[in-house]
C-alpha cells in the first residue's frame, strides 16, 4: 500500500479501531474476487501517456472503445503505440474528425501508430496522422515505421481518415480478411499509399477499398495483392488518384523504375476495379522509360480483374499496361472505360477482353433510343425517421460527462421537402447535458449525427441506473420520435469504475488527498481533495 500522509493518518487510525477486523478481512477477500459482466466503456485519450493508459485497458477488457478528441502529439520514438494483439470482441478507435483529432510525429519512428494483429472486428475512424514532412527518414535504410500496419486479422474497417507524410507506406496489409478502407486520404507516402503483401504465403483476402483520394504518393498508390470469389470479388471503386508514383521510389532499372499509379500484384483473383479517376500520372524530374500510367499489372498469376467505368487521363505514361513480364495471367475484362490524352497509350494488354472504351477525350454519345411514354412523376410518401441513441447503456460515477452518439436518418421519399427537426433532452433531474445542434434541416435518405453530453449530479451517490432520452421534435407529429438509453451510476469513491469501492480506490484518493486541480478523486466536486471525499469513500467501501 502507499504511503499514507501525516494530516489523514490520524483519522484513518480512529476509523480502523472501530472496525473489526474480521469483518475487513472478509471485505478484502470479496474485493479481490473476480467481477462477472464488466461493463465494456469509452476511455477517452488527450496525451500519450493517457493513451497508453487507454490502450492498456481495451487489452484488459476493461475498454472497447478509445475516443481521441484532440491532435495527440507524439514527439518521441516510444509515443503513441496502439498495438491490439489478440482482440476478438469489437473495439473503436476514433475521433470526433480529421480536423480536430489525430495523432502528429514530429520526428522518425520505429514503430506503428497503430498496430492490429491476429485480431478481429476492429474499426478506427475520423482521425489524422500528420508525419512531418519536413522530417527525413530515408527508405529503406532509415528504421522508420508505417503509422497503420494490419496482420493476421479480419473484419477491419478504416473509416474517414488522413494520413500526411508518412515515412514509408500509409497502410500495411498481410494475411488479413475482410479488410474495409473507405472515405480516406492518403497523401504524400515516401513509398506506398497502401501496401499488400503479394507473399502467396501470406496472402489477403476480401479487401475493399472504396470512396478514397490518393494524392503525391512517392511510389505506387496501392500495391494490390487479394483473393476472393467470383460471388464477393475484391474491389476498388470509386477512387480519385492524382499525381501518384511521382518519384520512382525503386531506382533499380537503369534510373527511377517506371510504374502505375494502381498496381496490381501477383496472387490476386476476382478483382472489381470500377468508377475511378485516375490521372496526371508524372515522374518527377524524369522523362525515361515508360513513365507513370494509371493502372499496372505485374508479374502474374492474376486472374478474374474487370476493369469498367474508369476515367484514365493525361499520365505520363499508359492509361492500362501490362508488363512485358507478365505470366499466368487470364480473364481480364477492360470494358465502358474513358481513357485518352496518356503519353505512352491508352491501353497496352495483351490477351485482356477489350470492349467499348472510349479513347477520345470527348467521347461521342450513344445513339439515341426512343423517348419512352412518360410515366407519373411520383409524389411525396412521408415516413417516420429513425433515431437512435448510443450506446443504450454505459456507466459512470457521480459527476462524470458520458458521451452518447445521436443517429437520426429522414426515411421521406426523394420526392419530398427536407423536413425541419428539433432536438432536445430529457435527463435526471440536477443532471446537466450538452447537445451540439438544436435545429437541423435532414433531405430525404439522408442521416445526421451529433453527440449528446450527459453530465450525472455530484450530490447521486445511490448506484441505479438513470434515463437518458433524445426527441427530434417534427412540425408533422407522425415524424416526431424518442429514442432512449441508458446511464449507470456507480457508486460513489468508485474512482476506477471496476464495479466496486476497493483497496484501489482508496489508494487513488490518498495520493490526490490535499490537491486542488481538477481530479476524479474530487468526490464532491468542491474543488479540492479533502476529508470530505475521504468519508464518502470510506463510506461506500466494499460497495
Amino acid at each position: 500500500m502507499d504511503k499514507i500522509p501525516p494530516k489523514i493518518l490520524g483519522p484513518l487510525l480512529i476509523l480502523l479501531g472501530i472496525l473489526p477486523l474480521l469483518v475487513f478481512a472478509v471485505r478484502l477477500r470479496h474485493l479481490f474476487s473476480p467481477k462477472a459482466d464488466v461493463t465494456l466503456q469509452t476511455c477517452i485519450a488527450t496525451d500519450a501517456s493517457s493513451l497508453t493508459s487507454c490502450v492498456t485497458q481495451v487489452n484488459s477488457n476493461l475498454a472497447n472503445e478509445i475516443k481521441i478528441p484532440v491532435i495527440i502529439a507524439c514527439p518521441n520514438p516510444g509515443d503513441c503505440n496502439i498495438n491490439l494483439s489478440g482482440i476478438s470482441a469489437p473495439v473503436y478507435i476514433t475521433g470526433l474528425d480529421t480536423t480536430t483529432s489525430g495523432f502528429l510525429r514530429n520526428s522518425p519512428h520505429t514503430s506503428p501508430i497503430i498496430t492490429i494483429q491476429g485480431s478481429q472486428d476492429i474499426k478506427v475512424s475520423n482521425l489524422s496522422f500528420d508525419e512531418d514532412p519536413t522530417i527525413d527518414c530515408p527508405y529503406p535504410n532509415g528504421g522508420c515505421s508505417s503509422p497503420i500496419k494490419i496482420s493476421s486479422s479480419s473484419n477491419i474497417t478504416l473509416d474517414n481518415l488522413i494520413v500526411k507524410s508518412p515515412k514509408v507506406m500509409a497502410v500495411e496489409i498481410s494475411q488479413s480478411t475482410n479488410v474495409l478502407i473507405q472515405n480516406s486520404s492518403f497523401l504524400d507516402a515516401k513509398v506506398f499509399g497502401i501496401w499488400i503483401d503479394n507473399d502467396p504465403n501470406r496472402p489477403s483476402s476480401n479487401i475493399h477499398i472504396d470512396n478514397n483520394v490518393f494524392t503525391n504518393n512517392h511510389a505506387n498508390a496501392i500495391l494490390f495483392s487479394g483473393t476472393a470469389t467470383q460471388d464477393s470479388p475484391n474491389t476498388i471503386t470509386g477512387n480519385t488518384f492524382v499525381h501518384n508514383h511521382r518519384l520512382a521510389v525503386f531506382d533499380t532499372c537503369n534510373g527511377p523504375c517506371s510504374g502505375g499509379q494502381l498496381l496490381i500484384e501477383s496472387g490476386t483473383n476476382y478483382l472489381t476495379i470500377n468508377n475511378n479517376v485516375i490521372k496526371d500520372g508524372l515522374i518527377e524530374d524524369f522523362s525515361g522509360g515508360w513513365g507513370a500510367s494509371g493502372i499496372e499489372f505485374q508479374t502474374g498469376n492474376i486472374h478474374f480483374v474487370d476493369i469498367l467505368n474508369n476515367e484514365i487521363f493525361n499520365n505520363s505514361g499508359v492509361g492500362i499496361i501490362a508488363n512485358d513480364n507478365l505470366a499466368n495471367t487470364d480473364n481480364v475484362s477492360i470494358t465502358r472505360n474513358h481513357v485518352y490524352n496518356n503519353a505512352k497509350g491508352d491501353i497496352i494488354f495483351p490477351g485482356a477482353t477489350i470492349s467499348d472504351n472510349c479513347l477520345l477525350e470527348t467521347c461521342a454519345s450513344p445513339t439515341p433510343t426512343p423517348t419512352p411514354t412518360p410515366t407519373p412523376t411520383p409524389s411525396c410518401s412521408r415516413s417516420q425517421p429513425t433515431l437512435t441513441l448510443t450506446p443504450t447503456s454505459q456507466s459512470g460515477i457521480p459527476g462524470e460527462k458520458l458521451t452518447y452518439a445521436i443517429s437520426l436518418t429522414n426515411n421521406d421519399s426523394p420526392q419530398c421537402p427536407a423536413t425541419s427537426f428539433d432536438i432536445t433532452s430529457r435527463l435526471p433531474s440536477g443532471w446537466s447535458g450538452e447537445l451540439s445542434s438544436l435545429s437541423i434541416d435532414l433531405a430525404p435518405n439522408h442521416n445526421y449525427q451529433s453527440q449528446l453530453l450527459v453530465t450525472s449530479s455530484l450530490t447521486d451517490y445511490r448506484p441505479r441506473s438513470k434515463p437518458v432520452s433524445v426527441y427530434a421534435t417534427s412540425s408533422n407529429p407522425q415524424l416526431s420520435l424518442q429514442s432512449d438509453a441508458a446511464y449507470l451510476l456507480l457508486t460513489a469513491g468508485d474512482l476506477n469504475k471496476n464495479g466496486a469501492v476497493d483497496i484501489f480506490d482508496y489508494n487513488s484518493l490518498v495520493a490526490e488527498f490535499g490537491k486542488t486541480s481538477a481530479s476524479v478523486a474530487d468526490i464532491n466536486g468542491n474543488g479540492k481533495v479533502d476529508i470530505f471525499d475521504y468519508n464518502i469513500l470510506v463510506a461506500n467501501f466494499g460497495k
